[in-house]
């Protein structure tokens, strides 16, 4: 087969598994929780072909692949093996490398992510990387990259290279806060893919393991803020806005929306836990975020264990001012049942709190920060959780 065709062929097989993904039923007809939580996280890679890449890469912007090794695939292994890449683009694998040796790194990473989406019930390859099996037949399953970094020896390392799926590259703009920028997107977008599961089935346990390690932020909070709620936007695919790159195939995929944020949703804890200073830092950010990004309305919502009173915002009224009411106990479900019973639809939602509080309704179909303060607790059942300490 000539290059040309053969590289054609790949791309349209690429494209139908990105279909396939948007489209899968389970055999009851419902949506499969699964494949809704990988579909916007496969589109965000971009997929380049490459003469350098034995099976497919990422540098947690792009997809490199081998044509020859996409056409080589079935249409169950090649789902398996986007979701694989946009796993590792999920729990920051590139940027967790820190200096490890890189065949070795990613030995690791395979262990790790292969172990996770069998587990969730999706197709790899024949002969893949897997703990517990063949040269690895030593390791355990269910661990973290690190954990198996540490086990792997270098003999181990070269057994394993054939069974390699994918590679983990350094982003190519490697310059200075590009990591942590694409780290926090990429925390965002995983918060935003688990609430799209909600209504559609039960995420398995497997992945909320993945969306656990992949929002546990190292980054300080206030850059966390800014890329939350300016990513947010980008998180959302229409059909009304088709992905250019794939209309030459004839193949029309909804494409990322507007930047505008729509309405934003802020949560204010009254209980007395928020304390002046970080109030006032908590607003400064809050107000640069909206200064400098589109907006409709921020709802800002000021509650204990009940909501107390709604102030709501325009771009020309900003800055907005904090001004607490309340006093009492802090329960989160009362406030989730008022934004459902208010049918409000925030493009997300930033809740300031403590962390000491009830939290037992089902995760709300839209993306949540956590602004935990100091010394809070930051053990919550769902969104994104960063310390303000």
């Amino acid at each position: 087969m000539p290059p040309d065709d053969l590289d054609t062929r790949a791309r349209r097989r690429l494209a139908d598994a990105r279909v396939r993904v948007l489209t899968a039923r389970t055999p009851a007809g419902r949506p499969d929780p699964t494949l809704v939580f990988f579909s916007s996280l496969v589109l965000r890679l971009d997929a380049d072909a490459d003469e350098g890449v034995d099976t497919m890469a990422t540098d947690g912007r792009r997809l490199y692949y081998s044509a020859a090794f996409v056409c080589s695939l079935s249409p169950a292994e090649l789902v398996g093996c986007l979701a694989h890449e946009a796993c590792h683009a999920c729990l920051l694998h590139f940027a967790r490398m820190a200096g490890r040796d890189h065949d070795r790194w990613n030995a690791a990473c395979d262990c790790s992510v292969n172990d996770l989406l069998e587990r969730a019930g999706l197709t790899l390859p024949a002969g893949r990387l897997m703990p517990g099996e063949g040269p690895l037949a030593h390791l355990p399953r269910g661990l973290s990259a690190e954990a198996y970094y540490a086990r792997l020896t270098p003999e181990q390392v070269a057994a394993s290279r054939p069974g390699r799926v994918g590679d983990v590259r350094p982003p190519a703009d490697s310059g200075p806060g590009s990591e942590s920028g694409l780290a926090a997107e990429w925390a965002v977008a995983v918060t935003a893919a688990a609430a799209a599961v909600r209504g559609r089935g039960k995420l398995p346990c497997e992945l909320a393991r993945l969306v656990g390690e992949a929002v546990a932020s190292p980054l300080p909070w206030a850059e966390v803020l800014r890329e939350f709620v300016t990513r947010t936007a980008r998180t959302d695919y229409s059909w009304a806005r088709p992905a250019r790159r794939f209309v030459a195939a004839g193949l029309y995929l909804p494409g990322l929306g507007s930047d505008e944020l729509g309405e934003v949703l802020i949560g204010v804890d009254t209980s007395g836990s928020v304390d002046a200073p970080t109030l006032a830092a908590f607003e400064r950010e809050l107000n640069a975020v909206l200064a400098a990004h589109p907006f409709e309305t921020a709802r800002v919502v000021y509650h204990d264990a009940r909501v107390h009173r709604v102030d709501t915002w325009t771009p020309a009224d900003l800055p907005i001012t904090l001004s607490p009411v309340g006093g009492g106990g802090t329960d989160h479900d009362p406030l989730f049942a008022h934004i459902e019973a208010e049918s409000w639809r925030p493009t997300c939602a930033v809740l300031l709190t403590d962390g000491e509080t009830r939290v037992t309704c089902p995760e709300p179909g839209f993306p949540v920060l956590w602004a935990i303060t100091p010394d809070g607790n930051t053990d919550l059942p769902f969104g994104r959780v960063v310390s303000m300490g």
